[in-house]
């Protein structure tokens, strides 16, 4: 009978002797999965890893490496080592009747820390932070999100405690991104979406595939993801932040990925010039408050594909947004499916949804 303590899941055998070296790599890429013991095995550990972790991310995370490793599935331990402690017992000059509005979470980007404070405890925003801080050694710096503004929706965020620099680099799956939190929007939280997609463009089994489309890019997450697993393709990336695009310019040359054309401007305009000399594979339109308005003008770019648009709704009006989209597609394609997925809450009342849409060109 198997112990309520262990677990089957993917892990990466390599010789002891070089067990360190891969350790290193994997915590830097965020790859290991600290939850579970690493298992000695023979002259072998195994090391176990995050789950739904495409084989080629692992390989562009270790591919200055010529030592070989294996992956595979493994009964693993659950970690005995104490957790980490919560950040509230370091509070003491919180009433205990406000302890329900103190956030429960926050967004970790690089060494800076974004937090959300309920309106009766902005006044304990210091605490807070130097609270946070005191539990979490890799933070340098913490700001308060008072929320994303303007034509290139960037955060509005108040600095509370730490270093005021707004510059850092955050690791992702084997990614090197540097990101300037007041000036270009970046979210951490949707680094498993972004593995998720590099799996989904992987599964198509198109050798190779491409061209790809990323329509709102930012700093470039998608793009390099993309563009690390698909060298021989190209991936066009726009943005209308010039910032952002300076930024994942940056990007581009600390991940070798010169297999990107960035542009900075209205995606609609850019679209429709590209679609004059070409048809993409995949399309991403991450942009939830805005992206289904620029649904018709992505799809003058694809024949056959994928379209991975998200949107912000109530989860009781996720099938009239489905139908919405559906409805827009079929203008000029034919749309095969729809699935999606709540990725995270937004509000109280609403979520952020990723819609997978497979079209193809209408039938005469």
């Amino acid at each position: 009978m198997k112990s309520m303590d262990t677990k089957a899941k993917i892990g990466l055998r390599v010789q002891k002797m070089h067990g360190e070296q891969f350790r290193q790599i994997l915590l830097r890429s965020d790859l290991m999965d600290h939850q579970y013991q690493i298992r000695p095995d023979g002259d072998s550990i195994i090391i176990p890893l995050i789950p739904d972790v495409a084989l080629g991310i692992i390989r562009s995370a270790l591919e200055d490496n010529e030592i070989p490793f294996t992956l595979e599935t493994y009964q693993f331990e659950v970690s005995k080592k104490r957790p980490v402690k919560d950040y509230r017992e370091f509070l003491s000059d919180i009433p205990g009747d406000l302890y329900c509005f103190l956030p429960t979470s926050f967004d970790v980007i690089g060494s800076i820390c974004l937090v959300k404070l309920h309106a009766d405890i902005e006044n304990y925003g210091v605490s807070i932070a130097r609270a946070i801080m005191a539990t979490h050694s890799s933070i340098s710096g913490i700001f308060q999100d008072r929320g994303v503004t303007g034509e290139f929706r960037v955060r509005d965020l108040r600095h509370l405690a730490g270093a005021i620099s707004t510059t850092t680099i955050h690791r992702e799956y084997g990614l090197h991104l540097k990101v300037d939190v007041t000036e270009a929007y970046f979210s951490p939280r949707l680094a498993a979406e972004r593995a998720r997609i590099v799996s989904t463009i992987l599964s198509e089994g198109e050798s190779p595939p491409g061209p790809f489309l990323d329509m709102f890019a930012g700093v470039g997450p998608y793009a390099i993801a993309i563009a690390r697993q698909h060298p021989n393709s190209i991936v066009h990336a726009i943005d209308i932040n010039p910032r952002a695009i300076e930024l994942m310019q940056q990007n581009i040359m600390l991940n070798k990925t010169e297999n990107i054309s960035s542009y900075c401007g209205d995606s609609r305009e850019i679209v429709q010039e590209l679609a004059q000399t070409m048809r993409f594979h995949t399309i991403i339109m991450n942009l939830p408050h805005d992206a289904i308005d620029f649904l018709s003008d992505a799809l003058v770019a694809i024949d056959h594909g994928m379209i991975h648009l998200y949107s912000i709704c109530p989860p009781e009006e996720l099938s009239d947004r489905e139908e919405t989209i559906r409805s827009i597609i079929n203008r000029s394609h034919t749309c095969n499916s729809i699935e999606s997925s709540e990725l995270k809450g937004y509000s109280p009342a609403e979520s952020v949804y990723s819609h997978d849409l497979r079209v193809s060109p209408k039938l005469e």
